[in-house]
């Protein structure tokens, strides 16, 4: 296996388990092939538990942060900003701290 498909293949359950996280989820992450595929089964022989996760699903869509659009949108706009200001100032790159507060509590 080539270097890149193998940093590939480490990245990818590292966002998966970041986006079951954002999307309030953590019970559906595993730490090993074979708690999945039992997890898998689970899942596929209880209907009921599929239900419950995708109740779950749209009740997170209103209050978890991944769904958050104008969240996100000011949040990036204030890094833009924030990196702009550094640049402006003729300052090295440095990391740029975003609150994140929900613009509806702004309000």
């Amino acid at each position: 296996m080539s270097r890149s498909s193998s940093s590939r293949a480490l990245i990818s359950p590292r966002r998966c388990r970041h986006l079951l996280y954002a999307l309030g989820l953590p019970e559906l992450i595993t730490p090993s092939l074979e708690d999945y595929r039992a997890l898998a089964l689970r899942l596929a022989r209880n209907p009921g538990d599929i239900h419950a996760l995708k109740e779950k699903i749209a009740k997170n869509r209103r209050a978890q942060p991944l769904f958050d659009t104008p969240r996100f949108t000011k949040n990036i706009e204030r890094a833009y900003q924030g990196m702009w200001e550094v640049y402006l100032a003729d300052e090295r790159p440095r990391p740029i701290q975003v609150s994140d507060t929900p613009i509806s509590e702004k309000l």
